[in-house]
This record gives C-alpha cells, sequence and structure tokens, in this order.
C-alpha cells in the first residue's frame, strides 16, 4: 500500500484524469462539428441541386441563332417567289388564247383603221 501513496503516481494519476476528461470534451466537440459538417454537406447538396435545376432551365430556353433565322427567312422567300411564278404561270396559260385572241383582235382593228382611214378616239365623259 506504499506504493498508493506515492506523490509522484498520485500526481500522473491526476495528469491522466485532467487529459482523459480533456479528450472526452475534446470528443464531443468532434461530434458536434462533425454534425454540423453533415448538416453543412446536406444543406449545400440541396443548393447545388438547385442551383443545377436553374441552370438546366436556363440552358433550355431558346436562344437566338443568326445563322439559323437568315436561312429560315431565304427559304420562304424562295418558296414565296416559287408559289408566285407558279401563279404567274398557270395564270399565262390559261390566258394565252385569249391574249392571243385579242392581238389578233386588235391587228385586225389597225388594219381596218388604215384602210378606212378612220382612227380611233378616246373621249372623257361628260360631267
Amino acid at each position: 500500500m506504499a506504493e498508493d501513496h506515492d506523490p509522484s503516481k498520485h500526481g500522473l494519476l491526476q495528469t491522466l484524469a485532467h487529459h482523459d476528461a480533456a479528450i472526452g470534451g475534446l470528443s464531443t466537440r468532434v461530434g458536434h462539428v462533425e454534425t454540423g459538417i453533415k448538416a453543412i454537406q446536406s444543406e449545400m447538396s440541396v443548393g447545388f441541386k438547385d442551383l443545377s435545376s436553374k441552370f438546366a432551365i436556363n440552358e433550355a430556353r431558346p436562344q437566338f441563332n443568326f445563322h439559323q433565322t437568315v436561312s429560315t427567312i431565304t427559304t420562304i422567300a424562295v418558296l414565296f417567289s416559287m408559289i408566285i411564278g407558279g401563279i404567274i404561270w398557270i395564270v399565262t396559260g390559261q390566258f394565252a388564247l385569249v391574249a392571243a385572241k385579242v392581238d389578233r383582235h386588235d391587228a385586225t382593228l389597225e388594219r381596218m383603221a388604215e384602210k378606212l382611214g378612220w382612227a380611233s378616239r378616246i373621249e372623257s365623259p361628260r360631267r
């Protein structure tokens, strides 16, 4: 029992008890820090997911493409001119016979006017 009262051993036991208590307190603090970090990681994960979805929405928004716009306008203009050209071709084809008849009648009237010495006059109606 003499060893139990050794002052150097008693000081060592007190130091060990003090260090053990400090280690326990430090362990508790580290546990709180880990819990806080996990909460922050969870919040950051939610924030990054929200930010990622906002970027995805922004990227999905239609964007102006100058080359494609000019190409589309050119295509529309070509199609429009082809349609107008087709209409003119059809109308010309349908009325070619009528136009030829009118030209023949005009030529006949001119020949008759030359032979008879007649000149056509257009007078405006009197008001």
